[in-house]
């Protein structure tokens, strides 16, 4: 079976990601910048005796991405899978983000990637085989007031996948990217913990933001659902799409999205009152029969 190293797991995504490959039988190193948050997994991983070793890894760091890549390859010669799931998800109007908090976001989530992939393409190479999946997001396709910086670095994500899976096909890499709608983890519920400015210039924008999130929440998707799919996509013969939209309701947004013109998008954003916005967005992205 494979060695698959996946960063961020110790919630949401990552953290299911780490127990459903190892409910498939491979060796998953689970790795995360703080690993005193890896109680609930070891607690998992011991409960159903699976194969999970936790490495202490921060994307954002070359010295420690080096660190745990040499010691995964020293205890196993190999790394199969890497699902680069760690990622940042904190809303706010541009404007208003201060230029740290951008350099967090893009080292995070794209930077960091980055980083993972220099680390383990050159092994992947050598041996001919390997396969990078990259979690992104929908709001790299459908990217709105607040989400600017978040969406605009899963969008790279994307876009890096798709060209880096066309450089490394000819030595068996695979690569694609998975873009999941909302789904229940905590990332979702910091991301609308830091929608608080009611005195900002962008106080509509941000509480609007905020009801389309919470609403939503009533509906967020099972993260076991992209863990599945990316163990499933690992297992299949040959990748089926560069990038791949995850869950129901990521799949209607980028369906309403193409229904709809720009211009009824800034109509949207323009609308005067809180009644008025909502029934135009829930008319936009109502799922089509």
């Amino acid at each position: 079976m494979s060695v698959v190293l996946i960063t961020g797991c110790s919630t949401g995504i990552g953290y299911e990601t780490a127990l459903a490959f190892a409910r498939n039988g491979d060796t998953v190193v689970a790795t995360m910048r703080d690993v005193s948050k890896a109680t609930a997994l070891e607690a998992a991983a011991s409960a159903e005796d699976l194969p999970i070793e936790i490495e202490q890894l921060d994307v954002r760091d070359d010295d420690s991405v080096s660190r745990a890549i040499a010691a995964v390859m020293g205890r196993h010669g190999r790394i199969d899978v890497l699902v680069n799931n760690a990622g940042v998800s904190p809303l706010a109007a541009f404007e208003l983000v201060s230029q740290d908090e951008i350099e967090t976001v893009w080292d995070t989530n794209f930077f960091g990637a980055l980083r993972m992939v220099k680390a383990v393409v050159p092994a992947m190479r050598e041996r001919g085989s390997g396969t990078i999946l990259n979690v992104s997001s929908i709001t790299s396709r459908i990217p709105g007031p607040t989400s600017t910086i978040y969406s605009s670095s899963k969008a790279a994500l994307s876009a890096f996948s798709e060209g880096l899976a066309q450089e490394l096909h000819p030595f068996g890499i695979r690569v694609a990217a998975f873009e999941p709608g909302q789904f229940a983890t905590p990332g979702a519920e910091r991301s609308i913990s830091s929608l608080s400015a009611s005195d900002s210039p962008y106080a509509t924008a941000e509480r609007r933001m905020k009801l389309i999130i919470q609403q939503g929440a009533e509906q967020a998707e099972d993260p076991a659902d992209v863990a599945a799919v990316l163990v499933a996509t690992t297992e299949a013969e040959k990748l089926e799409s560069f990038r791949t939209i995850v869950g129901v309701g990521g799949k209607i947004f980028v369906d309403g999205r193409a229904r709809i013109s720009d211009q009824d998008v800034l109509e949207m954003v323009a609308a005067e009152t809180d009644e008025e916005y909502f029934a135009l967005f829930a008319q936009a992205y109502a799922p089509s029969e």
